[in-house]
C-alpha cells in the first residue's frame, strides 16, 4: 500500500474513511475492503495530531 507523503491529505482520507462509517452496512463495507488497515498505516506513517485525531475517530466508529 502506498501513502501520499502529505499530513493534510492522510488526515482527509481517515476523516473521510470516518464520515463513511456511521451506517453499519457501510462500516462492514470498509473494514472488509482494509479500511482499518488503511487507517492504521496512515497513522503509523504520517505522525501528525490530525491524522492521529481523525484516525483514532474513524476506527472507533469503525470498531462500533
Amino acid at each position: 500500500m502506498t501513502h501520499v507523503p502529505a499530513h493534510d491529505l492522510q488526515r482527509a482520507a481517515c476523516k473521510a474513511i470516518r464520515n463513511l462509517c456511521f451506517t453499519a452496512n457501510n462500516r462492514v463495507l470498509v473494514a472488509s475492503v482494509g479500511g482499518c488497515q488503511a487507517v492504521i498505516e496512515a497513522m503509523k506513517h504520517h505522525p501528525d495530531v490530525e491524522v492521529d485525531h481523525q484516525g483514532c475517530m474513524a476506527l472507533r466508529i469503525l470498531a462500533y
